[in-house]
């Protein structure tokens, strides 16, 4: 909806926004705005006019002793915007599709590694019997040392993070839905 100047200017004034707002509600008299408003009847008539001049209100003589005053479809657009619900409910859906699928953004998954350790052990152990020359000897006289190498195979994780695709469809999917509801809402 496009605002001409007329419009601007009959929008400037305080008592005339109290006008439509009251409007808003039902149609009245002149007399009915001048009680609520607390104004003279004339201040209410001319401000009635400028918003007559502006398209805003509109005259309704029911050809009775009465003229009624109500807002007209472009006051109601100023006065009263609607916003479709279901615009407002696809927005919503919208921006949870968008933060779901951020969090979803990456795939962390641990892969498994192995890998070989090799560990050297050192025994000592007593020697009992030690044999010089022609005699033997038994007793415990000397240690002997034994290295072992042993090698074992361990099994560990590491960590892969991934973009996820899907993920970054439900985003797209998303951010689509909010900037038409932010289209269809504006205009």
């Amino acid at each position: 909806m496009q605002i001409d100047r007329k419009t601007m200017d009959a929008l400037s004034s305080d008592t005339r926004i109290n006008i439509l707002k009251s409007l808003a509600k039902r149609r009245k008299t002149i007399t009915e705005l001048s009680r609520e408003l607390n104004l003279a009847k004339s201040t209410i008539s001319e401000h009635i006019d400028k918003l007559e001049e502006s398209r805003l209100v509109i005259k309704k003589d029911t050809g009775k002793k009465w003229i009624y005053y109500e807002l007209s479809s472009k006051g109601e657009k100023i006065i009263k915007p609607k916003t479709p619900t279901p615009f407002i409910i696809l927005l919503t859906l919208g921006i949870i599709i968008v933060i779901f699928g951020s969090m979803n953004l990456t795939i962390i998954t641990l892969e498994p590694y192995q890998y070989q350790v090799t560990e050297t052990i050192t025994k000592t152990i007593p020697s009992e019997q030690v044999t010089t020359g022609t005699e033997t000897v038994t007793g415990i006289i000397e240690n002997k040392t034994i290295e072992e190498n042993i090698t074992r195979t361990e099994t560990s994780y590491k960590e892969i993070s991934q973009i996820n695709p899907l993920a970054i469809i439900i985003i797209i999917t998303g951010l689509i839905i909010v900037i038409f509801c932010i289209y269809k809402i504006k205009s």
